[in-house]
């Protein structure tokens, strides 16, 4: 469980700009470089005559606005074997009086020397919604988060290695 902003927070910034709602977060916007060729153009004019140069906002993430003893949870697996490399899931819940909002994504990684790696992409953060009161609900996102790590994990592993496809246990989410 960490304190710090998870990475690639930026598509959940987005989705939180345009579902606040009665979530408890906020959008982290900056100042950012215009992309537009035209804009710079009129950018630098404005620079020229007034001395103020156009800039767009660009989301960087979320903030938290309530008191929470996390923002998400990172569950890293090491390799036992050192012809494997790490994989990452990563959880972040989104509270509001009467919602959770879990938003998760899943990494992989490759060795760049002996001892560092480094994630292969950007994360793509999937969500789901439930009412706090629905327990079932919850627990259905929850194992449904869980079942698609494991397989995130194991079909590189079992086409790497020839295995076939994987079974997943439906109780327990987990490969048998």
């Amino acid at each position: 469980m960490e304190d710090e902003s998870p990475p690639d927070a930026r598509s959940i910034g987005r989705w939180v700009d345009k579902n606040r709602g009665d979530y408890f977060v906020k959008p982290v916007i900056r100042p950012g470089k215009v992309a537009n060729p035209f804009i710079n153009q009129l950018s630098q004019l404005n620079n020229f005559l007034y001395g103020q140069q156009a800039t767009e906002m660009v989301i960087e993430g979320f903030s938290v606005t309530a008191e929470m003893p996390f923002n998400h949870i990172r569950s890293r697996l090491e390799p036992k074997f050192p012809n494997s490399t790490p994989e990452e899931g990563i959880v972040v819940p989104i509270l509001s009086r009467t919602e959770i909002r879990l938003f998760w994504a899943f990494s992989h990684f490759e060795y760049v020397d002996w001892g560092s790696v480094r994630r292969i992409e950007g994360l793509e953060w999937s969500t789901g919604e439930a009412p706090l009161k629905n327990a079932g609900r919850i627990d259905e996102i929850v194992s449904g988060i869980v079942t698609k790590f494991w397989s995130f994990v194991e079909e590189p592993l079992r086409a790497k290695w020839g295995l076939g496809p994987a079974s997943v246990s439906a109780e327990s989410g987990a490969p048998s």
